[in-house]
């Protein structure tokens, strides 16, 4: 009969045994994985933010108002003559259109509202609808100068045609806009109008083409990244269970991030591609360490080699813990950003992490002890052999460590510069490569008709019938005006006011001084009446049922914040003014203020996931350290190697974005794994009573090792997203990438040298 005293022992005995742990393994992996069947993509701006963010709930209220403000642009080369002919293919295709599911309205040249007053009564009806063939070309002409049509649904050189397909908006859905763009393309394709080089922009296809990019990156990368591991691991260890074991614990820790992903309702988004490619090259950390440990330590018997699984597990397992707690810290540093993207992503990652760290020291543990490689004394002379070259580097770093740290240091302050010089430009366009099929169809549609983003102002009365105004209206008037000169951009505004201006030039037959704000508001109230009755219902896209809130639209090209935050701040500089001292009320919304509000963001996840990162890093540091010290000077050293790059970055031009943002934490916990590695090698050699110098050696045939072999994984890893349709991405792997080789060299060459000036005044020792 057992005690109580003998049950610990027996429960650790119990745990030892391989096939316990891996079948806690696998559990644990079958029963978080099965929330994949939860996932759905979701990548549309309003996707970007917190559900209490009052960005996100101005833009609800809109919707709510005025329902979807999504459309899909179609344009098109104009013939030389806009005739019957291409009247009626123009029609046949609107209907076509029309047709499709989710389609809420089609319009263009043809079928745009034209307002007839000559008999008295508005009638109102498309604007090449039933023209007789002599008056086409004539109001074609006319169209190219009216303020509505103009660079909307003909350019105002009259070389290009617009259609505009209004569609459904399903919030948090992302298949029927597979379905919408596939539907649009096609249908497009198979009309007459395909030989006039149509192309299609809008939000329901630049969401479905993230769709496809990531569906497709994440696999591509994942696929490639795996290669590329399981031959370094291959080449590095000549064993198959060598593969087998990393392999193994990314492969499930994969699974385990998008399974708590799906019970935790984060959605895929375009920051999705890098996760199963992060957590193969990263995850795979603590089994370099581990294995390179139990290979060095060369066994001649099964039995023997058996034991040894168990000697490398233990002996690597604290400073794995430490590296895992500030790698999944960093991550986790992403949990207070306001970005939902990016907190969405670091939380993930921190997750898959930390399984790939449990895994590790369960399965694969597990697996290195139940199948127990014996490697031959090549092997073994192999790994020894690797390392003497290292030992030249160690006399190297510690002759000349004056002359490294003064290097060190200029080339950080340099760097430092640098940094001052990072700034945040959002450019969700920007974020793909120009040849791609959407970056190139933006670029041709915006320089036919650059009407593909928009600013939406509301402006809102407490009372009811209160926007119908005509002293308010006329302000709002000369505002649109004045909107449309400002600045470099081709703007172009759109409210009730051009509607009322079109009725009254309607009532004077057409007269073109007429196209003015009637003179009163009962004159003006009395037209709005007699359009309304007319079965157009054009002014419930513009201004709610009862009149107390107007829509006002800006529309301009999709360029970066940095080109559009001038006329932002313009229009809420103007609104500000126009309500100032009145009951009225306004709010900025749609496309171009949430993109601006994600650029105000980005700074504000820098500067909070950094300090964060930075701060558990420093003060685990300090704690396995035993010194405050020794801890401040390790984590400013990994930091330096984040300004360095991050001045690279500046310099080169690139802004911040939701990819590079996450460059600077990843890098500090990545950076410190290694640190805590050989640091701990050289304490450890340290207690033994081996010197200073001896030490740093005894690390690098150790540890240094291992940060050799996880250093070509992760740089390997991270070069992958070159290949990326993302420029973001792109530039994200590159940074990442650039951060591990220069982090390497400071952990070979800087960080023995600091401590070797440490050692020398008494900081550093056992």
């Amino acid at each position: 009969m057992s005690t109580l005293s003998s049950q610990p022992e027996a429960v650790v005995s119990f745990w030892r045994a391989p096939w316990v742990r891996m079948l806690f393994a696998l559990v644990l992996v079958l029963a978080v994985a099965s929330g994949v069947t939860r996932l759905k993509f979701d990548n549309s701006t309003e996707a970007f933010f917190l559900k209490s963010d009052p960005t996100l709930e101005y833009y609800d209220a809109f919707r709510d108002l005025f329902a979807s403000d999504e459309y899909s642009l179609i344009t098109i080369d104009a013939p030389s003559t806009i005739d019957a002919a291409f009247i009626e293919s123009l029609d046949a295709l609107e209907q076509q259109l029309a047709q499709l599911e989710n389609v809420r309205e089609v319009t263009s040249l043809r079928s745009v509202r034209s307002i007839d007053g000559s008999s008295g009564l508005l009638d109102v009806r498309g604007y090449l609808e039933a023209v007789n063939p002599g008056d086409i070309q004539s109001r074609v002409q006319a169209a190219q100068e009216h303020p509505y049509y103009r660079d909307l649904f003909i350019s105002a050189d009259g070389e290009h045609l617009g259609i505009v397909v209004e569609t459904a908006l399903h919030p948090g859905e992302i298949d029927y806009k597979l379905a919408l763009r596939k539907a649009i393309r096609e249908t497009v394709a198979a009309s007459a109008l395909q030989s006039y080089s149509p192309t299609i922009v809008g939000a329901p296809i630049l969401d479905a083409e993230v769709r496809d990019i990531v569906s497709a990156e994440s696999g591509q990368f994942g696929g490639l990244v795996f290669v590329i591991v399981a031959l370094g691991f291959y080449w590095v260890f000549r064993s198959l269970v060598a593969v087998l074991i990393p392999l193994a614990v990314s492969i499930l820790s994969i699974a385990v991030t998008f399974g708590m992903m799906g019970w935790l309702g984060a959605p895929i988004t375009l920051l999705t591609p890098i996760i199963p490619s992060f957590l193969i090259s990263v995850g795979v950390g603590s089994s370099i360490f581990l294995l390179t440990h139990y290979f060095r330590h060369y066994q001649q018997d099964k039995a023997a080699a058996k034991q040894q699984a168990h000697n490398s597990t233990m002996g690597v397992l604290k400073p794995c813990v430490l590296a895992s707690v500030t790698t999944v810290a960093s991550l986790f540093a992403f949990s207070s950003s306001d970005i939902v993207p990016v907190k969405d992503v670091g939380i993930a990652l921190g997750i898959g992490l930390s399984a790939a760290f449990i895994l590790t020291f369960t399965l694969g543990s597990a697996l290195l002890e139940w199948l127990a490689p014996v490697p031959s004394q090549k092997q073994a002379k192999r790994l020894v052999r690797r390392s003497e070259w290292l030992h030249r580097v160690d006399r190297f770093a510690t002759q000349k460590r004056h002359g490294i740290l003064a290097v060190a240091v200029i080339i950080t302050l340099l760097a430092a510069y640098g940094l001052s010089q990072l700034h945040t430009d959002y450019y969700y366009l920007g974020t793909f490569k120009e040849q791609t099929t959407i970056r190139s169809d933006y670029a041709i549609s915006d320089d036919r008709l650059p009407r593909s983003a928009a600013i939406e102002v509301l402006l809102t009365s407490p009372y009811r019938d209160g926007i119908k105004n005509i002293e308010l209206l006329n302000r709002v008037d000369a505002l649109q005006r004045e909107i449309e000169a400002f600045g470099d951009l081709p703007v172009k505004t759109y409210s009730m006011v051009d509607v009322a201006k079109e009725i009254n030039q309607a009532l004077y037959d057409g007269d073109p001084s007429e196209y003015r704000l009637p003179d009163h508001t009962n004159a003006l109230t009395q037209s709005l009446l007699l359009f309304e009755s007319s079965g157009s219902d054009e002014m419930s896209n513009l201004v709610s049922p009862d009149y107390r809130t107007a829509r006002i639209t800006v529309q301009l090209p999709t360029v970066p914040e940095s080109r559009s935050s001038a006329l932002h701040q313009h229009i809420d500089e103007a609104m500000a003014e126009l309500v100032k001292d009145s009951d009225y009320s306004y709010t900025l919304t749609g496309l171009v203020p949430m993109w601006q509000k994600i650029n105000g963001y980005l700074l504000d996840t820098q500067i909070q996931s950094v300090l964060l990162a930075f701060s558990v890093t420093l003060l685990v540091l300090i704690v396995y350290s035993r010194s405050i010290a020794v801890g401040v000077l390790l984590a400013t050293v990994n930091a330096s190697v984040v300004v360095i790059v991050l001045g690279i970055m500046a310099l080169m031009g690139w802004a911040l974005d939701p990819y590079t943002v996450l460059v600077a934490s990843i890098a500090l916990g990545v950076l410190d794994d290694d640190t805590l590695h050989f640091f701990s090698d050289i304490r450890s050699a340290l207690k033994r009573g081996l010197s200073f110098d001896e030490a740093v050696s005894e690390a690098r045939a150790g540890a240094g090792q291992a940060m050799y072999y996880l250093a070509f994984c992760l740089i390997a890893g991270f070069l992958v997203y070159r290949l990326s349709s993302v420029a973001s991405l792109s530039a994200f792997g590159t940074l990442v990438a650039l951060v591990i080789a220069l982090g390497l060299v400071w952990e070979w060459l800087v960080m023995p040298a600091y401590l070797a000036v440490l050692h020398r005044w008494g900081w550093f020792k056992e």
